[in-house]
């Protein structure tokens, strides 16, 4: 499974692409960037993205547009008390809000693997 890592906090994001690849998962990133993202998004496959909303050069829905465009699955990953309004525009993405527990962070991949596999 190949996914897209977008953090804007370097810590978190070094963390999350650490587990991720520990778990035999694909990672591009972490970047911090909309810019970084739309470009490894329009020139690769992603399968997954696990998306920070608020990057360091403005927020990430370009990017979220283009990869639900290329029909990857993805997971807002925010400190932003904003599931609603993120399930507004994007019904199908899962959103969870930081401080997120590892174990339930990759229990939304796992489901997101599913859903692309069904």
């Amino acid at each position: 499974m190949r996914v897209l890592l977008a953090e804007d906090q370097n810590l978190v994001g070094l963390i999350l692409a650490q587990e991720l690849q520990r778990l035999g998962v694909d990672v591009f990133g972490p970047y911090d960037t909309v810019e970084e993202v739309l470009r490894v998004a329009r020139k690769h496959r992603i399968d997954a993205a696990i998306l920070d909303v608020h990057l360091r050069d403005g927020d990430v829905y370009p990017a979220a547009d283009t990869l639900f465009e290329k029909k990857a699955q993805v997971i807002f990953h925010t400190a932003m008390d904003s599931e609603h309004a993120l399930k507004q525009l994007y019904p199908r993405a899962s959103v969870l809000t930081k401080p997120v527990p590892t174990a339930r962070l990759m229990q939304a991949l796992s489901d997101a693997y599913l859903s692309m596999t069904n």
